[in-house]
């Protein structure tokens, strides 16, 4: 017997959808290799030091079979007060495909950061049918990181 968890409700992506338009970062960097050439990366981080929101994404995030990758934090310096910092804890979805997968998902349901998530959905788009991928941009794709790297800016 198949034992599958609900998928979750629309109730809870509309609450993840809020969580990451608030908290949440996409990414895009880019770097130059050593051997020459160029090298791009498209990234999702959520990061916050609320252990229940964490517990919640991560469920979300299992139940929709998306992979993730949670790592924490001990921040060693005070406050200026000299109380302890709280352990901050991050989300990240690192890759094409899993971000391929997870932008169809959660970039309807955005508002602040829609935006972002559809220009890095549109490049990884055409880097996951660019044959060429590893070595050379299509122009299509090259287009588009200009307003990729100022994103985040």
């Amino acid at each position: 017997m198949d034992n599958q968890q609900a998928k979750p409700s629309d109730y809870e992506m509309g609450w993840l959808a809020g969580f990451i338009d608030g908290e949440g970062c996409f990414s895009f960097s880019h770097w130059k290799k050593r051997k020459g050439g160029n090298e791009y990366a498209v990234r999702f981080m959520l990061g916050n030091t609320h252990v229940p929101s964490l517990d919640r994404t991560t469920n979300i995030l299992d139940r929709l079979g998306l992979a993730y990758h949670v790592r924490w934090f001990d921040r060693k310096s005070p406050r200026v007060d000299g109380s302890p910092r709280k352990r901050l804890w991050y989300i990240s979805i690192v890759g094409y495909k899993r971000m391929y997968r997870w932008l169809v998902i959660i970039t309807p349901l955005l508002y602040t950061k829609r935006r972002q998530a559809e220009m890095l959905l549109d490049f990884v788009n055409l880097r996951l049918n660019n044959a060429q991928s590893r070595r050379v941009l299509s122009s299509a794709e090259a287009k588009l990181v200009p307003d990729l790297l100022r994103m985040n800016r």
